[in-house]
């Protein structure tokens, strides 16, 4: 860039000077204070007096405003540094045409009071052109899409007409008119238009909800809702709400000529279906009885359903007049072909409620078949099903303790506690096919997470994910929560003891048992009597504090801090509730288990930690 003038307004020359103390090869602002240049070509440099050459005997760097490459000074040496400014235009007024081309005009905060311009201005992706004392609006496009950005008002737009058209101008999207219709389209056709009246729409309309308001004045002509066709020689509907009555109508060419179809009254609730003549009422609901009424307007019942034709099929009919009577039930549904001489069905299938309260405290629901005898009743009638008023359904028997028979058959699910019960005299009580191929027959799972599982491949029926485990107790009955997974228990000659309360069904009774001993954690090294590891409590029998032990299969076991085992190590009991490995791999009656991995499952406080094993304990 020259450089232009000699006064400060114009352009400004800056000399600086250096004395070295000896050997410098270069200087920067740290050694010549103020040193500044922008352009290396106006930058004078010598040394004492004498002028170097740029680029030979040194070189400018603006952007470090650094002079290097100097022969290596000595003590005393006068640099000379001057430095020419570039031209910059002075404030003030400007008079004259100006060409810039194929330039930049760099300005900040530039006022003008008027602009007339022969071409165009742009702006680049995100530049606005922004309008108001405050920024108010502002107009830009950020490279995918135009903005029109209004803070503050109201944004008017004053036309007589208005076209909103795609970007080719090929197709309308809006067109407003003063004066006229405001109309948008879909697709290039009007599909909504405003009128003088209201609006005109072309197709369907899909609405979430539908407010109709206006004043009183409706009539048969003049319904607050009316749909309507062009064409009178159509059937055509009308919805009207006339002197507190909602009525549904047909019409036929016009308002005057309609045929009432159904018709809902404000005061009584009534709700009334009209047959073809549009005067008698075909089906009735009378609110005020809570009855239905076919043909009439006065049911006498809650609901009777009749087929007065031989032979045509079955009778629905529910009526309250009395529970012992033919055809009769309080609370009940029966399906009958009351007459056996024809072709149809003569047994009766029924759902019965036999108790007056229903399926409140005590009362039932029962599924029953009988012989087809009037009415049903009596020993003919055999129960195949009930639902109780607590919920429990149950097949082929009414006893709710299954669990405590020894004979017979029956079915209970119990939908307040989730249990189910199953009782056969004698065969399979479960029987679980897998027809087409190999896999799971049962998913085992808990919180919807399956855990295990058993599967079948072949002949060879596999127990997954699992391990055999018996119930114990402490000696004295208690809950002893030291005792963590893991804890190797050792086994004790004391029996455990289930004894349950009287009940108002049973007396006090003692569950038998055999086999299940009480156990305590091991404390002995190498115990010959291992029962097993620690597996939890059991919270679900009520005033037992139970333990499960796990005693063969896959299952973590209980390691003592500081000590260390390694895969394939068998276990013998550490005499303080922990595992460690034997000193042989041969299988004894110490050993508890072998392991199968050394990854840590958990870590507990005192530094002991689980591995996964395989019990051996029995």
């Amino acid at each position: 860039m020259a450089y232009l003038g000699k006064t400060p307004s114009q352009a400004v020359r800056s000399r600086y000077y250096f004395t070295a103390s000896g050997s410098e090869t270069s200087l920067s602002p740290s050694e010549v204070t103020g040193l500044s240049f922008t352009d290396a070509n106006y930058v004078d440099v010598s040394l004492n007096g004498v002028a170097l050459v740029s680029g030979t005997d040194y070189t400018a760097t603006p952007s470090t405003n650094t002079i290097s490459g100097l022969a290596a000074l000595t003590a005393s040496d006068v640099v000379e540094i001057v430095v020419y400014d570039t031209f910059s235009v002075f404030g003030g007024s400007v008079k004259g045409d100006f060409d810039i081309s194929n330039g930049t005009l760099s300005a900040e905060a530039v006022t003008v009071t008027s602009l007339t311009t022969s071409g165009n201005i742009t702006f680049g992706d995100n530049d606005k052109a922004v309008f108001g004392a405050d920024s108010d609006m502002s107009l830009f496009h950020n490279g995918n899409n135009a903005f029109l950005d209004n803070d503050t008002g109201t944004l008017f737009i004053q036309t007589d007409a208005l076209s909103v058209k795609n970007a080719a101008g090929t197709e309308s999207l809006m067109l407003g008119a003063a004066d006229g219709a405001v109309t948008l389209y879909h697709n290039n056709a009007a599909k909504l238009a405003t009128t003088s009246t209201g609006i005109d729409v072309t197709g369907t309309v899909t609405a979430d909800g539908l407010t109709v308001e206006g004043d009183a004045t409706v009539s048969s002509a003049n319904p607050r809702i009316r749909l309507f066709e062009t064409d009178t020689t159509d059937l055509n509907t009308q919805l009207q709400n006339n002197g507190g009555e909602f009525v549904l109508k047909t019409l036929l060419d016009d308002a005057s000529n309609s045929t009432t179809r159904i018709k809902v009254a404000h005061s009584t609730g009534d709700i009334s279906f009209y047959a073809d003549n549009g005067t008698t009422q075909g089906l009735f609901w009378d609110a005020s009885t809570q009855r239905l009424g076919l043909a009439t307007t006065s049911p006498d019942t809650m609901l009777h359903l009749k087929n007065t034709t031989a032979n045509d099929g079955p009778v629905i009919r529910l009526e309250g007049s009395g529970q012992n009577a033919p055809n009769q039930l309080i609370g009940g549904v029966e399906w009958e072909n009351t007459d056996t001489s024809g072709d149809g069905p003569t047994v009766t299938s029924a759902i019965r409620n036999y108790s007056a309260n229903a399926l409140g405290s005590g009362g039932y629901l029962t599924f029953s078949t009988h012989d087809g005898t009037e009415g049903g009743e009596g020993s003919d009638a055999v129960e195949r099903l009930r639902i109780d008023s607590n919920g429990r359904l149950l097949v082929g028997t009414t006893d709710t303790a299954l669990y405590n028979n020894t004979s017979g058959n029956g079915f209970i699910y119990d939908a307040a506690t989730g249990s189910t019960q199953m009782l056969r005299a004698g065969g399979t009580t479960i029987l679980a096919n897998r027809a087409t191929n190999d896999g799971k027959i049962i998913g085992i799972l808990q919180n919807g997470t399956e855990e295990g599982n058993i599967s079948v491949s072949g002949t060879t029926v596999s127990y997954n994910g699992g391990h055999l485990a018996r119930w114990s107790q402490l000696t004295d009955g208690t809950k002893d929560l030291t005792i963590v997974k893991g804890t190797v228990m050792t086994n004790l000659d004391q029996m455990a003891v289930w004894t349950h309360a009287a009940t108002d069904d049973e007396e006090e009774w003692t569950e038998d048992n055999e086999q299940l001993n009480c156990m305590a954690v091991s404390s002995v090294e190498g115990d010959a009597n291992v029962a097993g590891v620690f597996v939890n409590w059991d919270d679900d029998d009520d005033g037992f504090n139970d333990m499960n032990v796990a005693m063969t299969g896959d299952m973590v076991i209980r390691i003592a801090s500081g000590t260390t085992v390694a895969r394939g190590d068998l276990l013998m009991s550490a005499g303080d509730g922990t595992a460690k490995p034997q000193d042989d791999d041969i299988v004894r009656s110490k050993t508890i288990a072998k392991v199968t991995s050394t990854t840590v499952s958990h870590t507990y406080d005192d530094g002991s930690y689980l591995v996964p094993c395989v019990l051996m304990a029995c």
